[in-house]
């Protein structure tokens, strides 16, 4: 999923000594994004927010799934990133 790609544009533009430095550097561009993300998403788990608990329970499992990711890939090009839910907009 290509979903994805902005966060990591400065790694991959960068000239790096090995590929265990550019790892390293798109790791942690995605540790930054998946922290912008989660705190973009935080309203989806409140309980007045005006979504269906199906809503709520698909935005819990995504970012569930954005936090399992390091844990279930070596390398940030090995992820299969989660679909986001439609439901809510990324601008907000």
């Amino acid at each position: 999923m290509k979903l994805f790609e902005e966060p990591f544009a400065f790694a991959e533009m960068m000239e790096f000594e090995n590929e265990e430095l550019r790892d390293a550097a798109k790791m942690s561009q995605f540790e930054n994004w998946r922290e912008r993300e989660l705190t973009r998403t935080d309203f989806t788990q409140m309980p007045d927010a005006d979504i269906s608990d199906e809503e709520r329970l698909a935005w819990k499992e995504y970012r569930q799934a954005l936090r399992d990711l390091p844990q279930q890939y070596k390398r940030v090009d090995d992820f299969v990133f989660p679909e986001r839910p439609s439901s809510v907009s990324k601008d907000r």
